[in-house]
């Protein structure tokens, strides 16, 4: 990785050091306040472990679980097992920024008559009933939950089977407020959304999993939490890249 000065980036300047380019339109992904990415691309992976790419972190940085492998750069979780998915073996400070952005690929094939979870934030052994859990999940009806067990907001998008779809949400802390991108373009809002305002456990949160219950199956790829809003110019910027 290199630092590199642009002359603008839609309609800020900056200079930053730079994780992906897009080069064809010149859109360039920023790691600013980037606190997880995984690729899953070669030499991030050994074995079960995958390092972080934003920080640099060995490759003990998270766990694979369960039947959950690598296959074509992706993280490919092929059952149903609550064993399945990511273990991120470290915990994210959600409170100090008291905002956040996920940008996240996935491909499920499955869905309905049950809940997919496609990432995790939460207290040690939570549950819908006990301890706190922020989370992104398939609900039985095949739409897309965002939120938390006291506060959550379930979308109208409900992806179709065998698909690839980029989505990313950003959601503040300040009176739950967010919203949704899917494959670069404004979606919807997710106000109400409940903000995970508390402090997480490493080893309890997770990617395509839930401790307690069924992770996706499908495909995941390119998978980045941030600690601040990003912005839309960069939200299309991922998508094209993803999608090149």
């Amino acid at each position: 990785m290199s630092y590199k000065s642009f002359k603008s980036f839609g309609n800020y300047q900056f200079s930053t050091r730079i994780v992906d380019i897009y080069s064809r339109g010149f859109n360039v992904i920023s790691n600013d306040s980037q606190v997880i990415y995984y690729s899953y691309n070669d030499g991030t992976y050994s074995g079960i472990n995958v390092k972080n790419y934003a920080t640099g972190v060995g490759v003990a940085d998270a766990v694979l679980s369960g039947t959950t492998t690598i296959q074509n750069e992706t993280q490919y979780m092929p059952s149903t097992s609550i064993n399945d998915g990511l273990i991120i073996n470290r915990a994210i400070d959600t409170q100090s920024s008291n905002v956040m952005s996920i940008s996240i690929w996935f491909n499920a094939t499955e869905k309905g008559g049950s809940y997919y979870f496609l990432t995790t934030l939460q207290t040690a052994n939570a549950s819908s009933s006990s301890g706190n859990r922020w989370y992104m999940r398939l609900e039985p009806g095949g739409f897309l939950e965002i939120g938390t067990d006291a506060t959550l907001n379930k979308t109208t998008f409900s992806p179709n089977l065998n698909q690839w779809y980029h989505v990313v949400i950003r959601s503040l802390n300040s009176g739950n407020a967010g919203n949704m991108f899917v494959d670069g373009s404004f979606f919807q809002s997710i106000d109400g959304a409940g903000f995970p305002n508390f402090t997480n456990i490493s080893g309890y949160n997770g990617i395509g999993r839930n401790p307690q219950n069924k992770g996706l199956v499908g495909r995941i790829d390119k998978y980045r939490h941030y600690s601040r809003y990003i912005q839309n110019d960069e939200i299309v910027a991922l998508y094209n890249y993803g999608h090149s």
